[in-house]
């Protein structure tokens, strides 16, 4: 190996591209959190639910031509299961087009299927993963070894995340796209697709929405401590303090309501008042009803919408630039 006039010795093998160098560190982490087994498990079973959807839209498929079906279906409880399933009534009575209800019908599944299960599995395998990725670095001075090598702060950042980003990509993406592939191939005819076919794209700006957030979120909660405990401590709170304050403000403000001759219509429109004005206080809440714009549309925007947008912009910026302080604080010292 040849030495240079300072007496150092000199690499000669073929280095990686700066814009590819971080891809080896998030290979070998994502082999590494394979091994764990609850990880493992949960990839799993958020795989789960798309024999639930996909039985729905074969349910909704057969049905299709008999519209006071889907009046049945909607005026029977099912918003409880499927939130946002009373806009096919409204849809309708407004003499909508079958091509309208189907993507109207798909929008609405899938929507679900990112707000209820895939969030939750999205908390989990982040808990999982996350925590560890840069606190046990600083713990075990490991950090300093991979700063030894030739790379930036950025690709040790962006490749400590993108371990993050591919089990998440997993647990939302591949399930929704897998049940719209289900939807299509159970579909009457082929007309199905054109019907329906921004959908997946939908999905996956959905998936962003989610995935972008809270991974940043995360490890800058484990670039501040050399405890993933701690970490994962912090991780959690926000979650669960985020929903419990966003239910019981939800319950106080339904409960101070005069509820004496309110049609169901108004009881409705001050449901959703309500949970508009707090959702700002849950992250789960925040990043569902931003999710909702991706397969609605933004035709009921309010100020509260624009000030979760900024919020949640706001702190994933703000994750970021606290993330690249505290990795560069070991190397300062």
């Amino acid at each position: 190996m040849p030495v240079n006039d300072l007496g150092y010795r000199m690499w000669e093998g073929v280095r990686e591209s700066p814009f590819t160098r971080w891809m080896v560190i998030t290979q070998a982490g994502i082999r590494l959190s394979w091994r764990i087994m609850w990880l493992r498990r949960v990839v799993f079973l958020a795989f789960s639910p798309v024999i639930f959807f996909a039985l729905i839209v074969y349910l909704f498929e057969s049905g299709l031509e008999n519209q006071s079906w889907i009046q049945l279906v909607t005026a029977n409880g099912m918003a409880t299961v499927l939130p946002e399933i009373d806009r096919l009534t409204s849809m309708v009575d407004n003499g909508a087009s079958e091509a309208e209800l189907r993507h109207a019908m798909w929008s609405i599944l899938l929507y679900n299927y990112f707000s209820i299960p895939q969030a939750l599995g999205m908390i989990t395998i982040v808990a999982v993963i996350a925590p560890k990725l840069i606190s046990r670095d600083l713990r075990t001075r490991a950090i300093l070894l991979y700063f030894s090598r030739p790379i930036a702060t950025w690709e040790y950042i962006v490749g400590k995340m993108a371990i993050v980003w591919f089990y998440l990509l997993c647990i939302t993406v591949l399930p929704s796209l897998l049940v719209y592939i289900l939807g299509v191939s159970m579909a009457p005819d082929i007309s199905v697709f054109f019907n329906t076919w921004d959908l997946p794209f939908r999905c996956l700006f959905a998936a962003l929405l989610l995935i972008v957030p809270t991974t940043m979120v995360a490890v800058c909660f484990s670039s501040m401590t050399q405890e993933s405990r701690f970490a994962l401590f912090a991780w959690l709170a926000i979650w669960v303090v985020g929903i419990v304050s966003y239910n019981m403000l939800v319950l106080s403000g339904n409960a101070s309501m005069p509820s004496g001759d309110m049609t169901a219509e108004q009881a409705r429109q001050n449901y959703d008042e309500v949970t508009n004005r707090w959702a700002i206080l849950s992250p789960f809440h925040c990043i569902g009803r931003i999710q909702r714009w991706v397969f609605f549309g933004i035709h009921d925007v309010t100020i509260h919408d624009l000030l979760r947008v900024v919020m949640v912009l706001s702190v994933t910026i703000g994750s970021l630039l606290l993330t690249i302080r505290h990795v560069r604080k070991p190397l300062q010292s």
